[in-house]
């Protein structure tokens, strides 16, 4: 049976619902995507996240009312979402100050939601008796793999018929796509969600295999790769590198886990006790993620980033603890991940942004209340150091939307203060502007003709820093149609330049009136200027090109 009906009916009927919706409305929306069909699958999006926490929330209970509201409360935060999306660019409104917080919010809700749900699902499994949590991961990982190994025959088998397909009845790309998607969204996707509550017990010899030699093995390896580095770094006194904290989270991430499921199988199992000892060799590893991570605090300052670093280091410390204590309660950490997102994207002033702007802003205002006695008493060395240290977290602050007063009421002092280490910053060579739209529909009135227009040109094979002229249609369409790239571009780069704000500029100046005959729709401009010698570099447009005849002229 490719996906257990039972499970379908009776646990996530409503999410599985909305999954499927949202796949019909991407397979229709790939040709044309009307707006109401992007605001729809949006709104599915969310909504399928917060129905699948209510459904998780009532497995094996009787739906109540409560169920019923917890649906409507997830269909009210999905169109709070999308709404919010309309108005979330709109300047000099509460909309556009509520911008800095939509991506927190946004991503905080998914996870939260799906965090939560899949802890749900393991809890009211393991209250009733049904599984313990080593066998609720073997059980997961079980439906997980031959979920997969479908999903992957199917793509292939679609591939291949498709395929076929569009080669002897000459059917656009498109087609496949489509089938693509059908099966991601129609088989795949509800095929995994029915696993994180899997009732039935794991017997495959193949699952077993694979936990206790194939996995093992590989986080053995790993940890092994590790501790290898870690004597390079105690014999060459060497800085860790950056990726260290990210290889050993994901390490810590995947073979915790994978150590526990192997420890479900009590017989048979010739590394049992090597991956007991493996979670304890982990040990050190953290201790090297903390040392990596407080230097880049120290240096840098707090950021969200580093601030979710912090977050996975203390639920590394308080795995580790558990799994010395008190092994078989593992599974209640599943429940502080959803506790962690709620203080780190929502609570006020202990949310990732807040936090890092109270530390930038103490790194900087610790500079600015330096007298001139303190600062003679530094060493120049130090003094540098805060100085750098400071102009970094004035460069933060800029774009936190909790420091916006702050950085008003101190944008003299600070400039005076910190003009030294501005004036050494050194101006970039080359200045990047670049946009996108994509116009549902566009006039072309006055115009008979249009053709698609894209067109490249780099400094290393043409020099158009000389003339300022390209020829559009040229090798397409056999056209010659001069595009004076001086008048073009000079609008778009004197506002950028002075605002600040090439995208707004673009987005309602994206059609340029050529000459009489011809007029430039684009969809993609990006250009490069190179400050030092003051030359264009690098184009790229991407669009149409309208064009009017002699005929549509009478």
């Amino acid at each position: 049976m490719i996906i257990n009906k039972k499970n379908l009916v009776n646990h996530f009927p409503v999410t599985i619902a909305a999954i499927w919706l949202f796949t019909l409305l991407t397979i229709v929306g790939i040709s044309d995507m009307w707006e109401w069909v992007e605001d729809s699958t949006i709104l599915l999006f969310y909504f399928g996240f917060g129905s699948f926490l209510t459904e998780a929330f009532y497995l094996q209970k009787k739906k109540t009312i409560g169920f019923f509201a917890g649906l409507a409360g997830a269909a009210v935060f999905a169109l709070f979402f999308t709404v919010w999306r309309h108005f979330r660019w709109e300047e000099g409104t509460i909309w556009g100050d509520w911008n800095f917080f939509f991506e927190r919010y946004a991503v905080g809700y998914v996870l939260f939601a799906l965090s939560l749900g899949i802890f749900l699902c393991y809890w009211f499994g393991s209250k009733n008796g049904i599984f313990n949590f080593a066998d609720y991961l073997v059980r997961v990982f079980a439906g997980f793999v031959r979920a997969s190994l479908i999903y992957t025959v199917l793509m292939i088998g679609s591939l291949m018929i498709v395929g076929i397909i569009m080669e002897l009845f000459d059917i656009e790309f498109e087609l496949l796509l489509r089938v693509e998607i059908l099966i991601l969204g129609g088989y795949y996707v509800p095929a995994l969600l029915v696993c994180v509550f899997p009732e039935k017990e794991e017997k495959s010899r193949l699952t077993g295999f694979l936990i206790k030699y194939v996995l093992t093995g590989m986080v053995m390896c790993a940890v092994a790769v590790i501790y290898i580095y870690m004597l390079k770094i105690l014999i060459t006194f060497d800085m860790p590198s950056n990726a260290v904290f990210r290889i050993v989270a994901w390490l810590f991430v995947l073979g915790v886990p994978v150590c526990t499921m192997n420890g479900h199988y009590q017989e048979g199992n010739p590394l049992k006790k090597v991956s007991t000892v493996l979670v304890y060799m982990m040990l050190p590893l953290v201790l090297m993620q903390s040392f990596s991570i407080i230097v880049r605090i120290r240096e840098h300052g707090l950021t969200p980033m580093r601030y979710l670093c912090i977050a996975l280091l203390l639920f590394e410390v308080m795995v580790l603890i558990l799994y010395y204590v008190k092994r078989n309660r593992l599974g209640i950490m599943m429940g502080v991940i959803p506790i962690a997102i709620i203080v780190s994207c929502f609570l006020p002033f202990i949310n990732m942004d807040y936090v890092s702007y109270l530390n930038q802003k103490t790194a900087l205002e610790k500079v600015l209340s330096l007298s001139a006695g303190k600062q003679e008493a530094l060493s120049e060395e130090t003094y540098e150091h805060l100085l750098k240290r400071a102009k970094g977290a004035y460069e933060y602050l800029e774009d936190n939307e909790y420091a916006k007063d702050y950085i008003a009421r101190s944008k003299d002092q600070v400039k005076e203060v910190l003009s030294k280490v501005m004036e050494e910053e050194k101006e970039p060579a080359t200045i990047y502007y670049m946009e996108h739209v994509s116009p549902n529909e566009f006039s072309v009135s006055g115009y008979d003709k249009f053709y698609p227009v894209r067109h490249t040109v780099n400094r290393d094979t043409e020099d158009i820093g000389s003339g300022y002229v390209i020829l559009l249609g040229e090798e397409t369409y056999g056209k010659e149609v001069r595009l004076e790239l001086k008048d073009f571009l000079e609008p778009y780069k004197k506002y950028a330049d002075e605002d600040g704000d090439f995208s707004t500029y673009f987005r309602t100046h994206s059609t340029y009136q050529m000459n009489e005959q011809y007029q430039l729709l684009l969809d993609d401009l990006s250009f490069a200027w190179d400050v030092e010698e003051e030359k264009l570099t690098r184009l790229y447009i991407n669009g149409y090109l309208l064009e009017k005849t002699a005929n549509t002229e009478k």
